[in-house]
Formats: structure tokens, C-alpha cells, sequence
């Protein structure tokens, strides 16, 4: 599906980068992120926008791998996060899902700290559906 994305990048005051991620509405995105501890640091956003996500994908985690954000877990080269509050993925429920599908990756959902469930493609649940069956 060809969907309009945007990059973007949250700067601080100083101008240092605190968060790149993707969307395809800033508006709400930029809601979730106002309930993390790091938003009130946020001075400066930064939109560039992809005629399609696969291409603004590609350009969030090499902007993530290069300019090394303060903020960012996936796609970065540090210890990634217990996983997603529930809290955070309500608000961002459209882009979880959709990087599941397009990108097979793993979005831990967490409750009190602790991982209570995961968000993966079909391709992964089915292959861990088959497994469990084999071994029955």
C-alpha cells in the first residue's frame, strides 16, 4: 500500500536530536510522545515527507543507525526496551501493526513493567502455531 509517511526528527533546545520515528498523522504521533519523560525537551520537530512508508522506513533507521538519537530503541545499537506500555500502544496501535506486516518485527507489549503479550506478523505467529502443534 502506497501511504503518504513522514520522518521526523525531535530536537532539544541545544539542537541535540532526541527522537526520529515515522508516521503517517504527526499530529497523533506527537500526542503519544508527549506522555514519555523525555517531551518537554522537545524544542524543534523536523518533517520530511516519503510517498511511501517502505521508503520512509528505510530512512528512519538509517537516520537512527547514523545520528544516534538519545531517545530511540529500535534500530538502534543499544539495549532495546522492556517493550511498548499499553498505554503507548494505543496511541500508535496503526504503526505497530503495520511495521509487524511490512517489516516482521517484534513489538513486546508491556503492563507494570512486565512484557504481558507481543504484537507480530502472521507469518511469525503461524510458524510459532506450527511449532507448538508439531510438538503435541
Amino acid at each position: 500500500m502506497r501511504e503518504r509517511t513522514a520522518l521526523y526528527r525531535l530536537y532539544d533546545a541545544a539542537d541535540e536530536l532526541l527522537y526520529v520515528g515515522i508516521t503517517t498523522d504527526t499530529a497523533v504521533r506527537w500526542q503519544a510522545h508527549s506522555t514519555t519523560k523525555w517531551w518537554p525537551q522537545v524544542a524543534r520537530k523536523a518533517v520530511q515527507w516519503y510517498a511511501t512508508r517502505a521508503e520512509a522506513a528505510a530512512a528512519e533507521i538509517a537516520a537512527i543507525k547514523t545520528e544516534r538519537p538519545a531517545h530511540n530503541r529500535a534500530h538502534a545499537d543499544y539495549h532495546p526496551p522492556l517493550g511498548t506500555s499499553v498505554r503507548d500502544l494505543r496511541a500508535r496501535f496503526a504503526d505497530v501493526i503495520n511495521d509487524a506486516a511490512a517489516y516482521d518485527t517484534i513489538t513486546y507489549v508491556t503492563s507494570r513493567g512486565r512484557r504481558i503479550a507481543a504484537v507480530v506478523s502472521v507469518a511469525d505467529a503461524e510458524a510459532i502455531q506450527g511449532y507448538h502443534e508439531s510438538r503435541d
